[in-house]
């Protein structure tokens, strides 16, 4: 996945840009085939200014599952990702932490001190490949918040984000704003698969309604 991200930061996204934008990268913290310190000075090279450690993240799997056990106990840990998040926050990076629980909140903030604090809860909902969850807007608030309170006492000026699970549209966008201590939102499928499953069915939808002469 690092080899993907330095890839393809650096042939597709930067040479495609136009204007100013920053450019944020994730990093897979726990590559056996890699070495942290030369991932990232690439990136820095390149002109990539923010780090997360997630995704790829052992904070997908749940932890009493036997697969979280088999990975932890190959190395695969959160204990590595936030080493790499402080090693990108003394390289110069702004990093963002994404904790998946309250607990790993509490460690990720102790641990690395992140410039961000971005609560993932969980899955996004809603489109044709969405998950299933059983959140909702109010539910997903409620428990962003939780974690956000667990990182402003560690931090008081960590710029605190909302990500996933119901937070699925524009609307449940400024439901968060609004109900939550955050200072933005930070999408993925919200932005970049739901809204184009929505134009691609309608607009299919009107080519598939055309009316053919009878002959």
């Amino acid at each position: 996945s690092n080899q993907q991200v330095m890839d393809n930061t650096a042939h597709d996204i930067i040479t495609s840009l136009k204007g100013e934008a920053a450019i944020l990268t994730c990093v897979q913290a726990n590559d056996p085939l890699r070495d942290m310190y030369l991932v990232l000075d690439f990136l820095k090279k390149v002109g990539v200014i923010g780090i997360s450690h997630v995704g790829p993240s052992i904070g997908y799997y749940e932890k009493d599952s036997l697969m979280y056990q088999v990975l932890t106990q190959a190395g695969i840990t959160l204990e590595s990702e936030i080493e790499m998040l402080k090693l990108a926050k003394e390289m110069g990076f702004i990093t963002f932490g994404m904790p998946f629980d309250l607990e790993d909140a509490e460690k990720i903030m102790k641990g690395s001190m992140p410039d961000a604090f971005c609560f993932h809860a969980g899955t996004t909902k809603g489109g044709l490949m969405g998950f299933d969850t059983p959140y909702t807007i109010e539910d997903t608030a409620k428990r962003t918040e939780e974690a956000n309170k667990i990182a402003q006492k560690i931090k008081p000026d960590v710029m605190l984000l909302a990500h996933g699970a119901a937070l699925e549209t524009p609307e449940d966008g400024q439901y968060i704003l609004d109900h939550t201590s955050c200072h933005g939102i930070w999408t993925g499928s919200a932005t970049e698969r739901i809204p184009i499953e929505r134009a691609i069915l309608e607009t299919a939808g009107q080519f598939a309604n055309l009316k053919l002469k009878r002959r």
